[in-house]
């Protein structure tokens, strides 16, 4: 009877040799198993499990992509509405006569037939040097350093105010007006 570990069949956790009953009361020996796995066969099991780890990684991956669009996309549409909300304030509020006029009053400084409008001047504005459009700077007579040192070490002497500038920029025919609607 061959009793070589190799050339025998496994049945049910006992070993039963080619020839009949030979040797069918002896067990199992510890540790056998992947001990008696041939390369090829090691090699083949290797693989398979590869392969079944690849099936289930690819889908996966797609599903976590997924999910994560998903997330994206609902991100995107909280963010959609909440400015069509927004729109839709604006067009409420430019429907309403009370609000245009105020826009037009703050933005375009119009005043309303009888009204006394006032406006703040700075009076160093038309006091400067004035100077042609594309006219370079003349050349200092100092060098930067001494003109830098001159403009922080003295205070700037206060230039009178010119009492002209403040009658044009108030004169009624200088300011705009709102149009009269009931005109039109």
């Amino acid at each position: 009877m061959d009793d070589h570990p190799r050339r025998a069949r496994w049945s049910r956790g006992t070993r039963v040799g080619r020839a009949g009953g030979a040797g069918r009361g002896r067990d199992l020996p510890s540790g056998a198993g992947f001990r008696e796995l041939s390369p090829a066969q090691a090699l083949g099991g290797g693989l398979l499990v590869l392969l079944l780890l690849g099936t289930l990684v690819i889908p996966l991956r797609a599903y976590a992509e997924q999910r994560a669009q998903l997330a994206a996309t609902r991100a995107s549409i909280v963010r959609l509405e909440d400015r069509r909300a927004e729109l839709e304030g604006q067009m409420r509020r430019y429907s309403d006569e009370a609000y245009i006029r105020e826009q037009a009053r703050i933005r375009l400084g119009l005043v309303e037939p009888g009204e006394t409008p006032f406006r703040l001047i700075d009076p160093e504005l038309g006091a400067g040097p004035g100077r042609a459009p594309g006219e370079e700077d003349p050349a200092p007579e100092q060098a930067w350093w001494r003109l830098l040192w001159a403009s922080i070490a003295e205070p700037p002497q206060p230039a009178a105010p010119d009492p002209g500038v403040r009658d044009e920029s108030t004169s009624p025919d200088r300011v705009p007006r709102v149009p009269d609607p009931a005109a039109e």
